[in-house]
């Protein structure tokens, strides 16, 4: 079974300023923090619905 994985580029200016399902990103569920990327925080989920927030 193949895993669909999307990136996603957030503008931010840092990951602490993002929230995900209402949840800081370090403690949202299947979504990882790749890097900071020129004022971008990239994102990785699965296969979900999410509510990316930025404060």
């Amino acid at each position: 079974m193949n895993q669909i994985t999307a990136t996603v580029y957030v503008p931010a200016k840092a990951a602490s300023g993002v929230t995900v399902n209402g949840k800081a990103l370090s403690e949202a569920d299947h979504v990882t923090v790749l890097k900071m990327d020129k004022g971008k925080a990239v994102l990785k989920g699965g296969p979900r619905e999410y509510r990316i927030t930025l404060n």
